[in-house]
């Protein structure tokens, strides 16, 4: 099950509108990544449907990275204290899923994945988690997944 639609965007990579019903029953975008391409890679397409399949534990994965997540912003803005006190629950059910992006690179052919984050304790930057089939690559900021 590839994207139905593709767009292309202003930016000159590839949109699609998903729904992934384990983060929400809204539509989710997904970015495609690559050099004026139509359609998807052979690489992008298998982690396309990787994510589609595996979904709850990609889901999984991405929020047990939260609370340590939480803690290093916790650490890094301190002097500001803008960031609440928050329990591992409550750090969880703060995440949303964003956006998904189907990067150019890959790995044992299969595209990096980026997923990229509301997260409410901070909302300026959010969070990005970088993953290759199930394993995580990088977390970082919801910028993350552009460098």
């Amino acid at each position: 099950m590839l994207p139905e639609k593709l767009e292309r965007s202003q930016y000159g990579w590839l949109e699609a509108d998903i729904v992934l019903p384990v983060w929400s029953d809204r539509p989710l975008r997904v970015f495609i990544f690559g050099e004026q391409q139509d359609t998807l890679t052979p690489e992008q397409e298998r982690a396309f449907e990787y994510l589609v399949e595996n979904q709850a534990a990609i889901k999984a994965t991405i929020l047990a990275l939260g609370p340590a997540y939480y803690e290093v912003l916790k650490e890094r803005y301190a002097a500001q204290g803008f960031i609440p006190e928050l329990q591992s629950p409550e750090i969880e059910r703060a995440m949303s899923l964003r956006c998904v992006h189907l990067e150019e690179n890959s790995e044992n052919g299969v595209a990096l994945t980026g997923y990229e984050l509301d997260i409410d304790w901070e909302e300026e930057h959010g969070m990005g988690v970088r993953m290759c089939l199930g394993e995580i690559r990088g977390v970082g900021d919801g910028a993350f997944n552009f460098d």
